[in-house]
């Protein structure tokens, strides 16, 4: 009641001990809504990433798309994985019959086929990076030692010889792409960095539009942007609907940068999580269009810290919430 009274307790008496708004405190969240900026933008989209850079990876890298065919057999222990390789060795079982009687087809399928074909795909799947080896070198036919894997344990047979890193087969770049992607982004981020950087000197020494000529880059306008760092309720809404510059508002570098530009300036790269940007600022203006008045504003104020101490209450590790098991014991029990 001394944190919120009637606005949220509904205490019907009148007497309000509630958190106070000032006028200082309304003034201060319309002035924050009253200031807005423009900007021109570029985007450089890291899906663009030419497969020259991949092929260039690939070669500094080649191991890791070494192309491999194997089957598998993968069980819970390393007991019954050392029981079933001597069963084959000693031929009283086939490898094939094996599968069928032993795997947990882990990473296969259910004829044992190896779902993970490329080197950096299977290495992901051993507990020991070590243990590549005496998967990496078996001959056809031969089977590994018992492997420790991510899941249980596994035996290897080699089907076919790997096949080398081929650059020219495009189910190659593909592969390459999506590892890039998912475990090189700084890589591709600095290649879109640079190019950016090449378009910002184009633009500081010939302008905005020129630079966007050359690098055959479209322009894109985004205009009465606010500044409300991942959209605080209390504020008006800040978002743009263009491809690219979706997450701005929840991106503080990018804000810090975008709101210290002067009318006319250019910044450096700015990176995003899937994407370069350079920004050229139009200007800031302020506006009184938006206001909202004092009794919308302390209830908006009432509910936004009612809600902070619920979810600081419920977040906390000193709560041992039984709200559902009572609840149901004594409300919804059959007795």
């Amino acid at each position: 009641m001394d944190y919120f009274a009637k606005d949220v307790i509904r205490n019907e008496s009148g007497i309000n001990y509630a958190l106070s708004v000032s006028d200082a405190e309304v003034n201060f969240f319309n002035n924050m809504n009253s200031t807005k900026t423009s900007f021109d933008a570029v985007i450089f989209n890291t899906s663009d990433y030419p497969d020259s850079e991949i092929v260039a990876y690939a070669n500094e890298n080649p191991d890791l798309f070494n192309k491999y065919d194997f089957k598998a057999i993968s069980v819970e222990s390393d007991s019954i994985a050392k029981k079933v390789l001597k069963r084959i060795s000693s031929e009283e079982i086939t490898f094939e019959d094996a599968i069928s009687e032993y795997s947990k087809n882990y990473y296969s399928t259910s004829n044992g086929t190896l779902k993970n074909k490329f080197e950096y795909q299977i290495k992901s799947i051993l507990k020991n990076d070590a243990d590549l080896i005496k998967i990496a070198d078996l001959e056809k036919d031969e089977l590994s030692p018992v492997i420790q894997t991510e899941i249980g344990y596994t035996i290897f047979k080699c089907v076919s010889q790997m096949q080398p890193t081929d650059t020219t087969n495009s189910e190659f770049i593909d592969i390459a792409r999506t590892y890039v992607k998912e475990n090189e982004m700084g890589r591709i981020q600095d290649y879109f960095s640079s190019e950016a950087a090449k378009f910002v000197e184009t633009a500081k020494t010939s302008g905005f539009d020129v630079a966007c000529k050359q690098s055959g880059k479209t322009k894109q306008s985004v205009n009465d942007f606010r500044l409300n760092f991942k959209n605080n309720s209390l504020l008006d809404e800040s978002k743009s609907d263009i491809e690219g510059l979706e997450g701005i508002s929840d991106n503080e570098d990018f804000l810090k940068k975008v709101f210290a530009l002067n009318k006319g300036d250019v910044s450096d790269p700015i990176v995003l999580e899937n994407t370069v940007i350079v920004v050229k600022s139009n200007g800031s203006s302020v506006k009184s269009d938006s206001s909202i008045a004092k009794a919308d504003f302390t209830q908006d104020v009432t509910n936004q810290d009612y809600s902070s101490v619920i979810s600081y209450i419920y977040d906390s590790k000193k709560l041992k919430n039984n709200f559902d098991a009572t609840y149901t014991k004594y409300f919804t029990s059959t007795k």
